[in-house]
């Protein structure tokens, strides 16, 4: 593991509060959590300096899980967007009754196969036994915010059609390694949005499996 362990020295276990399920840009669904408490933008900082990795991917600058992404060859009209988003709305408020919120006590070094991390060469433990993490921090949950209010805003259906992003790009082979945080057991309201996006676009999404959903917190190599 190297300098990992050092560099996650003081996190401790943190919430990952969801916000709301949504339709990325090139289609794929994803649930938005309320952003990153400020003791893990440290970490991701201190990854940054210390390692000399590559920028950030945009992707895992506000806290997400992909859920699924459409399968090669499907593209999404205005109405197939509409549609979506509506699913999004009726399964956030299903999740929201929930009051779920997963907290985080360990993070995984991955070295992964596939983006999706369906497929792992090998994945470490790091625990976190620094003191409980806070909340959001105001700068995350404000850039969580302006993500969602473009995916709401008119004409966003653009985005959410646009190419690229497709199954293969999560599944095909490619090795790479990451810093994340697994999710543990279905978030509520995914069972109901998985059921009405195949009843409203049927063999248009591939779902990731359960035990790879993940957040993640950096890429290290991409």
């Amino acid at each position: 593991l190297g300098e990992l362990p050092e560099l996650c020295v003081g996190l401790g276990p943190f919430e990952l509060k969801p916000r709301t399920f949504l339709v990325a840009w090139s289609g794929v669904l994803a649930l938005a959590y309320d952003g990153w408490p400020a003791e893990v933008e440290a970490l991701k900082s201190r990854l940054a300096e210390r390692l000399g990795v590559n920028p950030e991917n945009p992707g895992s600058l506000w806290p997400k899980t992909s859920l699924a992404a459409l399968h090669d060859g499907k593209k999404l009209s205005p109405e197939d967007v509409a549609a979506l988003q509506e699913a999004c709305k009726a399964a956030t408020k299903k999740l929201k009754k929930a009051t779920w919120a997963p907290v985080v006590p360990e993070l995984h070094v991955t070295t992964f196969v596939c983006r999706s991390h369906e497929r792992l060469l090998c994945s470490a433990v790091l625990p976190l036994i620094g003191q409980p993490s806070g909340p959001a921090s105001k700068a995350s949950r404000e850039n969580v915010d302006k993500i969602i209010a473009e995916c709401e805003s008119d004409g966003y259906w653009l985005q959410a059609a646009r190419e690229g992003s497709r199954a293969s790009h999560y599944r095909d082979g490619v090795l790479g390694t990451s810093l994340v945080a697994f999710v543990h057991g279905e978030p509520p309201g995914l069972a109901e949005l998985r059921q009405e996006v195949d009843k409203a676009l049927p063999g248009y999404y591939a779902w990731f499996k359960p035990d790879s959903l993940h957040c993640t917190i950096r890429g290290i190599i991409s």
